[in-house]
């Protein structure tokens, strides 16, 4: 991913358009190829992406209410109503869009933070956990070993880590983007994945 940033950062600093892989797809091949992808954009995965983000979310929050599983028409309505609900308030007003954006941010990391230092705790002895059997970790417990997992868990990272293509969406609303975009990278990057990698020593400490 890190490796990824910085080489799509070369195209957005050479060509410095707001539009990511449609301005560079349409410079390289011309109009048709860039339409091409925005159809794709439009029509296929972004609708996806926000999709799969709503459903998950839906279910995390049905499971603060209720531990069962309800009928998938109710995960499929709440998706429906948060889709709609984000989507009205970013056409309202671009600022209340970025200040709930702030506002989650925040949150997570403020979330992350509980979850690292509870974790830290039982590793010190601090809290008592049930996790570790004779020093083998009981989360580890009936899990395999195969290509296909191993496969799946790449991937499941990979779309932790895929923001770093959104900057160069915006390029021309950045100032000094040779150098703030270089940080943005250099340093969300790896601290992504300090934050992951300490939450889920903390999942296995607990």
């Amino acid at each position: 991913g890190l490796l990824g940033g910085l080489a799509y950062l070369e195209p957005g600093l050479l060509i410095k358009t707001s539009g990511g892989e449609y301005t560079y797809l349409k410079y390289a091949y011309g109009n048709r190829c860039g339409y091409i992808l925005s159809f794709i954009y439009i029509l296929v995965l972004r609708p996806i992406g926000a999709c799969i983000m709503a459903v998950t979310f839906s279910e995390y929050l049905i499971s603060i209410i209720t531990e069962e599983t309800l009928d998938h028409y109710v995960y499929f309505l709440l998706s429906l109503v948060l889709i709609w609900f984000s989507t009205i308030v970013n056409m309202y007003s671009t600022d209340i869009s970025l200040k709930g954006q702030t506002f989650f941010l925040y949150s997570k990391l403020l979330l992350a933070a509980l979850i690292i230092i509870s974790g830290i705790s039982a590793a010190l002895g601090i809290f008592k956990s049930n996790n570790f059997n004779d020093g083998y970790p009981s989360v580890w417990e009936g899990s395999t070993l195969t290509l296909s997992h191993i496969a799946r868990a790449i991937y499941g990272g990979l779309w932790t880590y895929d923001a770093w293509n959104s900057l160069n969406f915006m390029i021309e609303e950045i100032p000094s983007p040779e150098r703030n975009l270089k940080k943005a990278i250099i340093y969300s990057l790896p601290s992504v994945i300090i934050i992951y990698l300490l939450i889920n020593v903390s999942a296995i400490c607990f």
